[in-house]
Order: structure tokens, then sequence, then C-alpha cells
């Protein structure tokens, strides 16, 4: 009698025993035996392999750039599963088996191909064969995305998910920052809360982000990321300030420029300010104070920055 046994996933056999009723178990060996003059039993155990498996990434080239690698985990249900894992457009991954004491194996599927990565794959599930073909594949990202991996080793089915994600670009701005939480690049719809941040003497201006030439809402300094790549731009003001000239006895103070309004005007911060101080006939200045510290004054002119 020849048996034919089949390890499923990563798994080796262990042990092949019959057993004649009421008798003691029997090794079987190269999976053949005699049949005896008694009902049998066959017994079979299995032993796990000592294996592991990853994901490797990186920019389509020979060879490729910007590499990286992706543990997989083992879940309850005996697949290898991985944590989300940004993979941009134009960049290629594999599947890894490692097998302790042997060499990485790259899982064959669809020789020496390219699997491109579509919406087949994340929205509709539809799995890849990892046991077919002579070589192996490379799976192909025509779009950035946040992807996930599951490998069934009884199937060998790879399951890609996961969803694509978009780019923000800051564009360049002057005295302040910008930054986005998340950053960029996010899936569709995720709700992006935009961080500008002013330097000192400056204020927020104005926010836009825009969809191509098509601009997105945003209110409290939030938007919800479209399915496209956006352009962010913040412009940073100078802030106003007031600057109010006290009366003087015996003479006057003028701003260069300014008119003043109840003794009052405004200048922005880092305005250069010149004043000009005309004692009356028959007498000089005394002191001159700006925001509480006594200047010195030449010419009966002082000049500031605001």
């Amino acid at each position: 009698i020849t048996l034919v046994v089949t390890p499923l996933g990563d798994y080796e056999l262990g042990t092949l025993t019959y057993t004649v009723e009421g008798g003691e178990p029997v090794a079987i060996e190269n999976n053949q035996f005699t049949m005896p003059a008694g009902n049998v039993t066959i017994n079979a155990t299995f032993t796990e392999l000592p294996v592991t498996y990853k994901i490797n990434y990186g920019k389509q080239g020979n060879p490729w750039t910007e590499t990286g690698s992706i543990t997989m985990t083992k879940n309850d249900e005996g697949k290898w599963v991985t944590d989300g894992q940004v993979i941009p457009t134009g960049f290629e991954a594999v599947l890894i088996k490692m097998e302790e004491g042997k060499d990485d194996v790259i899982m064959q599927a669809f020789a020496n191909d390219l699997y491109w990565i579509t919406d087949a794959n994340l929205v509709q599930n539809e799995p890849i064969d990892m046991g077919t073909g002579q070589g192996y594949v490379n799976l192909y990202f025509p779009k950035s995305g946040n992807y996930t991996f599951t490998y069934n080793p009884v199937n060998k089915e790879l399951l890609v998910g996961g969803s694509y994600v978009y780019n923000i670009i800051i564009a360049e701005t002057s005295n302040g920052t910008v930054a986005t939480n998340p950053t960029s690049p996010v899936a569709a719809g995720t709700q992006v809360t935009i961080n500008a941040t002013p330097n000192e003497g400056y204020e927020v201006g104005t926010i836009t982000v825009m969809n191509g030439d098509t601009p997105v809402t945003v209110e409290n300094n939030v938007f919800s990321m479209p399915a496209a790549n956006v352009t962010l731009a913040v412009t940073f003001n100078s802030k106003e300030y007031e600057i109010t000239v006290a009366p003087s006895d015996n003479g006057s103070v003028a701003i260069v420029g300014k008119e003043l309004v109840e003794n009052k005007t405004n200048a922005s911060y880092n305005e250069e300010i010149t004043l000009t101080i005309t004692p009356d006939e028959d007498c000089e200045l005394v002191t001159l104070t700006v925001d509480g510290e006594e200047v010195t004054v030449e010419g009966n002119t002082y000049t500031f920055a605001m």
C-alpha cells in the first residue's frame, strides 16, 4: 500500500505509522507498507517548520533603491500578516520565506513578471496565487498607498489590502512654519489639521488648499483629504502695533510718514519709524523715551524698528 501524504502550509511529516486492531504502532517506511491480516489504522503527525515571512520592497530599478523590509507576524488563523506600510508609486515588493538554517526563498508566482496591484486587489480582495510559475513575481505599485499584506501558507495566496494615499505639498513661505497632522501622505477622506505657526511679530494671513485648480474647503484649519494630491499654501502678515505720542510741553513730536489721530497711529512689526522732535522757540529737548527707555537723539530725529 502506498500512501500519499500532503503537509499543509509550513508543516512537514513527522511520524507515519499503522496499527493493527489491538496491536502496537508499526512505522511506515517511504510511505509504503504491506497489508497485514487485519484492519489497520493509519496515524500521521506533522511538525511545524521553523519559518517566518517578510515583505521586501524598493523603488523600481536594477538594483532597487530606497529599499525597506516589513516584518510579518503569524495570527491565530495561521496566516502571516503585516501592519500598514506606505509604499510609494513606482515601487516593487516581493514575499520572502525564511527557514532557519536555509537561504531565504522568494515565493513563486507568475514567472519573472510584474504583478500590478490594482483596485481589484484592494477593494475586491482578489488574491495573488503565490504557488504557480517557475520564477518569482515582483508586486508593482502604480499608486502610492498604505498597504497591508496577508499570506496564507496553506493555499499559498497573498492578499494585498489597504487604501491609496496622496501627497500634501506644502508651498514655500516666509515669516512662519507650516505642518500638517497627520503628515503626508494620507488616505482620501482623512481629516487633516493645518498647524500654521507665525514667527514673532507676524500672524497667519491666508490658508488655501488646492486640488489642481479646484479649492478644497478649509474650516477651522481642518480639511478633508480628496482622492488626489493637494498643495497647501499659507501666508503670514506683519502684525500692526499702536504708537502713542504722549503730549509734551514746550515742543512737539511727529512721526515721519504717519498721521497722528488723537496722538496715535499704527505701524507694522519691524517697520522703520523716524521721530522728528521740534522744540518751541527758546527751548531744547531734554529727554525722549521710547517704550519706557530713554534714548539718545541726534539732530532732533530718532529712528527705530517697530
